[in-house]
């Protein structure tokens, strides 16, 4: 690639007058082009086909919410302590301002994150103390119940013993329908508490997996925010970007610096670097 550019680029040198006169034609015929087709200009890129573009498409027909771009912002205390309660009250602050930027459609708070899954995990634990506590209440229902059969079934073989009336019999028949419908709501509360354990356990699964993606560092001194545009990653456009952070840099961060990712700060990726640029250098000696 370097050599094909190198050779391109002494063409061009020594034929300098024909290359200007040809971009000059070249440039004239697309501005009529541009004209006589009523195009409109654009600061975003689309590559239609490629894998990239297909996943895009496929995500804003089937998750809309999971089509858009993103970017992220690096909080860092400056002082390396933890973040104050102002702190992260001004991040919060600024994060919502962000929201509110034409072509954004979210932003992830990182400690409302990092809470919600605190959160998450005290609820999973509250959850496995209700299910034993169930299971054992269950368990003491199932004993009563088997003692109240066993004490009918006493009942009824006296009662045919002593040749007892139809009104004993008619009570009895009685506490059997009881038992059976506590018998079935006893089924249906195992029924319940099986599905309980089964949702539980799936919760504890999906808490495991996101166990690793941390938006608040271990010592409380980073966080990360997500900004998710409403257009995908190519197509937000610069002034989307330049508005985002303008935002952060105009924000009140007292102690707190802001850094943005490339993604937020560069418009589109480098395709030559400087050595394709330069062209290979033969060594002189």
């Amino acid at each position: 690639m370097a050599e094909v550019l190198y050779r391109l680029g002494r063409f061009c040198a020594r034929h300098a007058w024909v290359v200007i006169a040809t971009w000059m034609v070249i440039g004239a015929l697309a501005a009529v082009g541009f004209l006589v087709g009523r195009g409109t200009l654009s600061s975003t890129v689309s590559i239609p086909g490629t894998e990239t573009a297909q996943v895009t498409e496929e995500l804003r027909t089937r998750l809309p919410d999971a089509a858009g771009g993103t970017g992220t912002v690096v909080f860092l205390a400056q002082d390396g302590g933890q973040f104050s309660d102002e702190q992260r009250a001004a991040v919060s602050d600024v994060l919502a301002a962000i929201g509110q930027v034409d072509g954004v459609r979210a932003t992830i708070d990182p400690f409302e994150a990092a809470d919600r899954v605190a959160d998450a995990a005290a609820q999973l634990e509250e959850g496995r103390e209700q299910l034993t506590a169930g299971r054992a209440q269950l368990e003491r229902g199932a004993a009563q119940l088997a003692d109240a059969q066993a004490q009918l079934r006493v009942g009824r073989e006296l009662a045919e013993l002593g040749s007892a009336g139809p009104q004993v019999f008619a009570e009895l028949d009685a506490g059997q329908a009881r038992i059976d419908r506590e018998r079935e709501q006893l089924a249906a509360g195992r029924a319940e508490l099986s599905a309980a354990e089964q949702q539980l356990e799936r919760s504890a699964e999906l808490l495991a997996l996101s166990a690793p993606i941390r938006t608040v560092s271990e010592d409380g001194t980073a966080a990360l925010a997500t900004i998710v545009f409403d257009a995908s990653q190519l197509e937000v456009t610069p002034q989307t970007k330049q508005a985002v952070t303008d935002a952060l840099a105009e924000s009140d961060l007292a102690g707190v610096e802001a850094v943005p990712s490339a993604d937020l700060t560069s418009g589109l990726p480098k395709v030559l670097g400087i050595g394709e640029v330069i062209g290979p250098q033969r060594c002189p000696c």
